[in-house]
């Protein structure tokens, strides 16, 4: 619950407040020093202590539940320990799994140090090397280029051809999910320390807009995958030749407006964000009359192709989301 406290004055120009009784109890004794970062309008109060600590952590390592321990690594990462020691009591079993994991699943961390009992992994990449705009546009740049090769999949009369970019799409799903972890790294470190802050976002009261952002365009590229998986799985996917153009046409009408929802918010532009919501409209009459033929097909094959028109549908819908955010920023820039 907030407490109230009064301002005092003492000298000509120093301003006192007390900290909280309980808080103060736990957290700091006499002679310790604090660090105090401002935020907007508010001040952020915290200890040396605390600051020192979240620079490394130990994890136990349990054999019995490595995705535990994975996790926790991720989780750590995402909260800004730039170094994480993994330890054992026993000798590790599955040291390569481990390092392979953690190397595909975040952007910075690597080995440094490596025994029997011990893993050290270290964060190497700086929040000058990224700005948060930068990395929103890289998750962007992924998800368009998976984007394009899905409707290039569905043109051509090639089955093998068609097969072989499906799988692609699949496997570059994952360098989505590494950036969309840095991204929400780096903004969870933009609310903790306003210098960091300063070098990733323009403004801090920003981030939770730019955390739907990320978060939505880290759902297309699942959603993506997921058109790649069923378009795999249906037999003779050339033989539905009527119902892949109706599918197409949506899809490009789609990813035009996807297009246009995250150049309006890389241009802080309101009046583009408006265009791409108002025109996802067109989508949603489209998605009708798809939905209409496909239920008249073998039921495998409709459950199929019905899975590939709600992805679609999904994608419009975040991208909506990016569009709307896109207007929230600008407004208040107002």
């Amino acid at each position: 619950m907030p407490e109230i406290r009064k301002i005092q004055k003492t000298g000509g120009s120093t301003f006192i407040v007390s900290l909280p009784k309980e808080w103060a109890k736990n957290n700091v004794k006499r002679g310790d020093v604090v660090t105090i970062t401002t935020l907007g309008d508010s001040l952020i109060i915290s200890t040396k202590h605390e600051h020192e600590k979240s620079k490394q952590v130990s994890v136990p390592y349990h054999k019995e539940n490595l995705d535990c321990l994975l996790r926790l690594v991720i989780g750590y990462y995402l909260v800004g320990y730039n170094t994480i020691r993994i330890v054992s009591e026993h000798v590790f079993r599955d040291r390569d799994k481990i390092k392979d994991v953690i190397k595909r699943s975040v952007i910075g961390l690597e080995i440094i140090k490596e025994s029997g009992h011990e893993m050290v992994f270290q964060n190497f990449l700086k929040y000058d090397d990224l700005p948060l705009t930068q990395t929103i546009s890289r998750i962007h740049t992924i998800t368009c280029s998976m984007y394009a090769d899905i409707l290039k999949a569905l043109t051509y009369q090639q089955p093998i051809k068609t097969k072989h970019i499906l799988r692609d799409v699949i496997k570059r799903e994952n360098e989505v999910d590494r950036f969309y972890l840095l991204g929400v790294r780096q903004l969870k470190s933009a609310i903790y320390n306003k210098e960091v802050g300063e070098k990733l976002i323009a403004n801090p009261i920003d981030c939770l807009g730019y955390r739907i952002v990320i978060k939505s365009i880290e759902r297309i590229g699942d959603h993506i995958e997921n058109i790649a998986v069923n378009l795999l799985k249906i037999k003779n996917l050339q033989k539905y030749s009527h119902i892949i153009q109706d599918i197409l046409g949506l899809g490009q009408t789609i990813h035009r407006n996807c297009i246009k929802a995250m150049k309006s918010l890389l241009k802080n532009n309101k009046e583009l964000a408006e265009q791409s919501i108002e025109e996802s409209k067109k989508a949603n009459e489209m998605e009708v009359e798809i939905v209409r033929k496909i239920v008249k097909l073998p039921t495998d094959t409709a459950i199929r192709f019905s899975s590939v028109v709600d992805s679609f549908k999904r994608i419009a819908e975040y991208s909506n989301d990016i569009g709307e955010i896109t207007i929230n920023i600008a407004c208040r820039e107002k």
